[in-house]
């Protein structure tokens, strides 16, 4: 939202709530200042959809606007994006279409970028989520030997200067391997980048050669830097290794207490019902959030089949 003069009130009138409540809804400097139930008109009043006043009982605004009941709601959230990616589709072509085709060409593509390419196509990623009413964004940013932190760096760029009028959440995303001596320069970059001022350890733990050690890793750098850890989950349609039961568990194991969302978990709808329901419990128990992703995994998942071909 931009900046409102000091002072200015606008008053939302006859709102329909998600509750079913109808209410009038006080706006002032652009925040939501009073909630009170809708102000009964006489019958035969006329609606208009902006008058200078308020109805009887209801909020004084300098500005109204007459809902008529219509549902108001508040702004979405845009939860899982990867805006240092965002406006490439034409220069990483996958011809495969399924996700490692599109890994393998991302990789090929990453490290031509540079800040400065990513920083104007992020930005621009970001106004388009802006103008379909999007106010809070959570971006993953890319990691690694071939791309350093300057994806990163481009990420909190944008988030600094978009400030008032989009709160963003950096996840640092590393790469694979992050367990055992191979992984020693992506755990460096991970602790670089949570130093650098991301808000959340983000990795792919089931690409890695130790799912159970790649999750305890997250958790205790998070720990460690009081943040949340954003996974990506068992993106594929095979059940095991299942890096989301890996991850409930450790969270129950060791009382994790900052936030912690498992993205994609695209193999739970693969599982028979009773296992799923079990591992959606422990889940649940542990108090994870879940962001699926079907126009993401719609898309990409089940290429490998010639029939009876599964959604993903």
């Amino acid at each position: 939202m931009t900046a409102q003069p000091s002072g200015t009130t606008t008053l939302l009138r006859d709102a329909l709530l998600a509750d079913g409540r109808r209410v009038d809804v006080l706006l002032r400097d652009g925040l939501v200042d009073a909630v009170t139930p809708a102000a009964a008109r006489p019958t035969g009043t006329a609606r208009t959809a902006d008058r200078s006043f308020g109805g009887a009982g209801s909020p004084a605004a300098g500005h109204v606007v007459d809902l008529d009941g219509r549902l108001l709601l508040p702004a979405p959230a845009e939860v899982h994006a990867h805006l240092d990616k965002a406006l490439t589709a034409a220069d990483v072509p996958n011809p495969d279409g399924d996700l490692m085709g599109a890994v393998t060409a991302w990789l090929r593509h990453r490290p031509t970028r540079s800040r400065d390419d990513i920083t104007a196509a992020a930005r621009a990623a970001l106004l388009a989520c802006l103008a379909h009413g999007a106010t809070a964004l959570r971006t993953h940013a890319d990691l690694g030997d071939d791309i350093g932190l300057r994806g990163l760096e481009a990420l909190l760029a944008v988030r600094d200067a978009e400030a008032a009028r989009c709160d963003v959440q950096l996840v640092a995303f590393a790469a694979t391997p992050l367990t055992g001596p191979a992984g020693a320069r992506n755990r460096d970059l991970l602790e670089q980048a949570l130093a650098a001022g991301a808000d959340a350890v983000g990795a792919c733990p089931g690409l890695d050669p130790d799912p159970a050690a790649c999750v305890r890793l997250c958790l205790e750098l998070a720990e460690a830097h009081g943040v949340g850890v954003d996974l990506h989950v068992d993106e594929w349609l095979h059940p095991a290794p299942c890096s989301l039961e890996l991850l409930a568990d450790a969270v129950l194991a060791t009382g994790f207490e900052h936030p912690v969302l498992a993205g994609h978990c695209v193999s739970l709808g693969m599982m028979a019902p009773d296992r799923a329901a079990q591992l959606a419990e422990r889940v649940a128990r542990a108090g994870i959030t879940v962001a699926c992703l079907p126009q993401t995994n719609l898309y990409l998942q089940g290429r490998d089949h010639e029939h009876a071909v599964p959604r993903g």
